[in-house]
């Protein structure tokens, strides 16, 4: 098999957009600079001889040692080939490992138990089917500023459970993401959500918030800034009720089922995510 497997650089970054975009789903160049940049292990790519890129692994490393899945990719042509063995994937990984695991593809991971259940819907943002949340009495939206960074960074470590200060910094800020923030009357920070363009979509990742009240009305501020012709997508707990009720509301279309596995070195971060506080989330992170 004239098949070699490399870690991959930026350079590679436009061919595993267009490999995503054709096979799979893509989230965009911009994202995926993003994601490489902060991805704390190095992705993998395979090449055939012409040097075209048929193949890649892009898992994350956490500041906390475990390693986190990502997207793994392969042109058709190229599958059945054993070309996923010389990935670190969960099944051949030299190290603890967490992941998001569809159905159809569960069989192939080695993992010890599973303990959320995540569902993604997709659809037109037809913002004109919500219904306007209660004002929240003793509370505030603002938008995210550079002065109000740590106020979200402090609050997303209290959710994650260690700091991304870097990628947040990249991630919610700049043109390509609309990011608020819910204050109470102490100035306290109690929730904030990112809606980001993935180029031909919009995610809406994340949305934390210390309750329904919030998430509710942080939700509707940031669907309001979508157009009725822009297609929106969100990964969030199966258990959500909040979630479940307004994507109904949207009629948005439920697209993938995945379950978050663990295997054995990383159940302790099951005890440290504060899930009751996850709407939406990232696919890039544990939440």
């Amino acid at each position: 098999m004239d098949i070699r497997v490399r870690d991959a650089t930026a350079d590679d970054i436009p061919s595993i957009e267009e490999l995503a975009r054709k096979f799979f789903f893509s989230v965009g160049i911009p994202n995926y600079q993003i994601h490489f940049q902060c991805a704390g292990l190095p992705w993998q790519v395979a090449v055939n001889g012409n040097n075209e890129l048929v193949a890649f692994n892009a898992n994350h490393g956490l500041p906390n040692g475990v390693s986190m899945g990502y997207q793994l990719i392969c042109n058709p042509k190229y599958q059945g080939r054993g070309i996923s063995k010389f990935f670190d994937t969960m099944h051949f990984s030299t190290q603890p490992m967490l992941g998001n695991v569809s159905g159809d593809s569960i069989k192939r991971y080695r993992f010890d138990i599973w303990a959320e259940k995540l569902v993604e819907y997709s659809g037109f943002a037809q913002c004109w089917l919500l219904r306007k949340p209660r004002d929240l009495e003793g509370f505030w939206i603002q938008p995210l500023r550079k002065e109000t960074m740590k106020d979200l960074v402090n609050y997303d470590r209290d959710v994650e459970g260690f700091e991304r200060s870097t990628f947040i910094e990249k991630w919610c800020l700049g043109e390509e993401a609309t990011t608020l923030l819910c204050f109470d009357s102490e100035r306290k920070c109690r929730g904030y959500g990112t809606l980001r363009s993935c180029g031909s979509y919009y995610t809406l990742s994340p949305l934390y918030a210390d309750d329904d009240g919030i998430a509710e009305v942080l939700f509707y501020q940031l669907f309001h800034k979508l157009k009725s012709s822009d297609h929106i997508c969100m990964l969030f707990p199966a258990r959500n009720r909040l979630l479940t009720r307004l994507v109904s509301r949207l009629q948005l279309r439920l697209t993938t089922i995945e379950l978050r596995t663990y295997q054995t070195g990383t159940r302790f971060m099951i005890r440290n995510l504060k899930m009751g506080k996850v709407y939406c989330m990232h696919d890039y992170w544990p939440v």
